[in-house]
C-alpha cells in the first residue's frame, strides 16, 4: 500500500487540494441531484456543467501531484474521504436550490483564496503555473454562480464579485 508522505510540502498541499475539489465536486453533484422549482432545467445542467469540470481538474489535480511529488499516497481515499467531510460540514449541502448555489459559490471564494495563498508560498514554477490555471478556471465557475444567485449578470452583486474576481486574477497575473 502507498504511503503519504505528510511531512513533504508539496504532497500535503495536493493532498488539500485533491480534498477541497473533490468535495466541491459532491456539492455541484448534489445540487445536480436535488434542484427543483421553477428552475429545476437550467439549474441541472448548471450543477452537471460545474461537477463535470470540476471532475476534470479533480484527475489534472491527482496526475500532476503524483508526477509532481512521485507520492501516490496523497490520492488514497481512505485519506481523502474523512478530509473531504471535513470541507463539506463547512457549506451549505442541504436546502433549497439557491441555498446550495450560495454555499457553492461561498466555497469557490474560499478556495480561490486558498489557491491564492498556495501560489504565494509555493517556489516551483509548474506548481504555481499549475495554482494559477485552477484559480483562473474558478474565476469562470465564480461568474455562472454570481450570474445565478443574482438578478442579473450586469447587476450590483456579480459586478462586485466580479470586481473581487478580478483583482484575485491580476494578483496572480502580476506574479506570474
Amino acid at each position: 500500500m502507498e504511503m503519504f508522505d505528510a511531512e513533504s510540502d508539496l504532497s500535503v498541499t495536493f493532498f488539500e487540494m485533491l480534498a477541497r475539489f473533490r468535495a466541491l465536486s459532491l456539492l455541484y453533484q448534489e445540487i445536480h441531484w436535488s434542484n427543483q422549482g421553477h428552475h429545476f432545467y437550467p439549474d441541472h445542467l448548471l450543477a452537471e456543467r460545474l461537477y463535470n469540470e470540476v471532475s476534470d481538474v479533480i484527475d489534472a489535480i491527482a496526475e500532476k501531484g503524483i508526477g509532481v511529488t512521485q507520492d501516490r499516497g496523497f490520492v488514497l481515499l481512505s485519506l481523502q474521504l474523512p478530509r473531504v467531510a471535513e470541507i463539506l460540514d463547512a457549506y451549505p449541502h442541504v436546502g433549497d436550490t439557491r441555498t446550495l448555489f450560495a454555499g457553492a459559490l461561498a466555497f469557490e471564494n474560499d478556495l480561490g483564496a486558498w489557491l491564492d495563498e498556495k501560489f504565494q508560498t509555493i517556489k516551483s514554477a509548474g506548481v504555481n503555473d499549475f495554482l494559477g490555471q485552477l484559480a483562473d478556471d474558478g474565476l469562470q465557475r465564480v461568474y455562472l454562480l454570481t450570474g445565478r444567485l443574482s438578478e442579473s449578470p450586469d447587476g450590483p452583486e456579480a459586478q462586485a464579485v466580479l470586481s473581487v474576481a478580478r483583482s484575485i486574477k491580476s494578483q496572480l497575473s502580476s506574479r506570474g
